[in-house]
């Protein structure tokens, strides 16, 4: 939902011009070009999707087999708020932030096979620009976004089963990373003050480092591409 700011302004230009109004009738406006949308401004909303990827745990033992990829895939939803500047030309400066719980993750079996490897993501968040057209200023808005984003990698290895005499039974760890995020997608105005747009985007966590026996020291790599609908 986009949040109007013109009206008081608007009323209180009125009111101090009004002693001269009762001498001489102010100017027309300019007139506004038909069909024009206005997109500046503040505006909250909501947002949901999907993401999908690969994630990997490499072990930092030399001569270590590595464990390779880990797809992983899962919901979010959250909120995202922000502020426009419309140009000339139908050409529109951003500024953008979401912040969104997430049930991201999956799983496969170690190099040892007595162990298995689990990969998840439970909330990330970001804060973007963006550069958008919306052709004859109507109410169809393309964009691109990139910018910082920020969240949870974790990481865990469970045994499966009896364990052979000297290997430990589990390991976890997590950590807080910043990354970055780049991609783009349309939003349409489909009344005044509320759009709903579809956003397309690739999200790199970085990497973290946690110890887990009996493979010893590893390293994990997140990167996410994410699909979300959010109306505002």
């Amino acid at each position: 939902m986009r949040l109007a700011t013109t009206g008081t302004a608007a009323a209180l230009l009125l009111a101090s011009m009004a002693p001269a109004m009762a001498q001489s009738p102010p100017p027309l406006p300019p007139t506004r070009t038909m069909g024009a949308v206005d997109w500046s401004g503040f505006y909250i909303g909501a947002n949901v999707g999907g993401a999908w990827g690969s994630e990997t745990l490499t072990p930092s033992v030399p001569g270590a087999t590595p464990i390779g990829n880990i797809n992983i895939r899962g919901p979010f939803g959250g909120g995202t708020a922000g502020f426009n500047w419309q140009l000339s030309n139908g050409w529109l400066l951003g500024l953008e932030g979401d912040i969104d719980g997430a049930g991201i993750g999956g799983g496969r079996s170690c190099t040892n096979p007595a162990y298995n490897c689990r990969i998840s993501n439970s909330w990330d968040g970001t804060v973007r620009g963006r550069v958008g057209w919306a052709p004859g200023s109507g109410n169809l808005l393309w964009f691109a976004t990139g910018g910082a984003a920020f969240g949870d990698i974790r990481a865990s290895i469970a045994q499966i089963g009896a364990l052979p005499a000297g290997f430990g039974g589990a390991a976890n760890g997590s950590s807080t990373n910043v990354g970055w995020t780049v991609g783009g997608g349309a939003e349409y105005m489909f009344a005044p003050q509320w759009s709903v747009k579809i956003e397309y985007r690739h999200t790199d966590l970085g990497s973290m480092s946690f110890h887990a026996a009996p493979t010893g020291p590893g390293r994990q790599r997140s990167a996410l591409t994410t699909t979300r609908c959010s109306p505002a």
